[in-house]
């Protein structure tokens, strides 16, 4: 089942810093670990900028895991730009769970938009140990999950 969208600069890098980072480098972690009931703490830093950790800090690997059992799949955009715009209008046309947040994108661009998303359905499914193979262009990565967090 398909549970979250995204757009990356840097497809493998994103999907890698989803499956190994921590809540603070990752909107898609910060969501699993609230729909798993964890909290999420804010603290202050010396530089007065905020710095986000989850509670327990054993969940950051319960999130890990949940991230690693599922898999991804990808599609390369021709610019960034177009990543960015094309997320928003899979989001907008899928409805993924894990995505809290929705943008508007650009209706002159839904001929090239449908065609994305096809193809993005469409491609393989990439299991946790071959996502270091994940193109490095940008484009829009999608995570599948037969398990909610929640």
């Amino acid at each position: 089942m398909l549970q979250y969208i995204g757009d990356s600069k840097g497809l493998k890098s994103r999907v890698r810093q989803h499956c190994l980072g921590n809540v603070e480098s990752s909107a898609l972690r910060k969501t699993i670990a609230n729909e798993m009931g964890f909290e999420i703490i804010s603290t202050k830093r010396q530089s007065g900028s905020r710095k986000l950790t989850v509670f327990p800090t054993s969940a950051e690997q319960v999130i890990s895991s949940y991230i690693q059992s599922g898999t991804w799949k990808v599609v390369v955009c021709e610019t960034a730009e177009e990543a960015r715009d094309f997320q928003w209008y899979a989001i907008d046309k899928k409805r993924p769970p894990l995505n809290k947040h929705m943008k508007f994108w650009n209706k002159n661009n839904e001929v090239t938009y449908k065609i994305l998303l096809e193809n993005l359905l469409e491609s393989e499914y990439i299991e946790f140990d071959l996502t270091l193979k994940i193109s490095t262009d940008s484009g829009v990565y999608s995570l599948w999950h037969e398990i909610s967090p929640a």
